[in-house]
């Protein structure tokens, strides 16, 4: 999959601009193209004329093309491999890990008390 990021169209864009525009960005024919999927919509508002800008993940009809599309955009910071989006369990721990962990800096104990606390007391406060 490639990632093509910066596509600004118009507010009121017809729905088959995008993959157009996709196509004519990365110089390839619009029948090359299986589909896209939109990352990121966000708008641009700074000027008079509303501009809605995206990111988005094309995947194309041969890797070799994509592979070539690639390689020749490789300077362009905005045309590039799409990162692996795909969910990872998140890392479990050993069941009988050994050695117990060490915990530092967790905070004062309870029933300590800073000299300045022990100030305030000696005062009456």
């Amino acid at each position: 999959m490639i990632r093509v990021t910066e596509l600004k169209l118009a507010l009121d864009h017809a729905v088959e601009a995008l993959p157009l525009l996709v196509a004519q960005t990365l110089g390839i024919a619009a029948g090359d193209l299986i589909g896209h999927t939109v990352f990121k919509r966000s708008f641009d508002a700074r000027k008079a004329e509303l501009l809605v800008v995206y990111i988005v993940d094309v995947e194309l009809t041969n890797p070799a093309l994509e592979q070539a599309v690639l390689e020749r955009h490789t300077g362009n910071p905005h045309i590039f491999a799409a990162p692996d989006m795909s969910y990872r369990l998140v890392a479990q721990a050993p069941a009988n890990p050994g050695l117990r962990p060490v915990v530092v800096g967790f905070g004062p104990c309870r029933g300590s008390t800073s000299p300045r606390q022990e100030e305030g007391s000696r005062q009456g406060n």
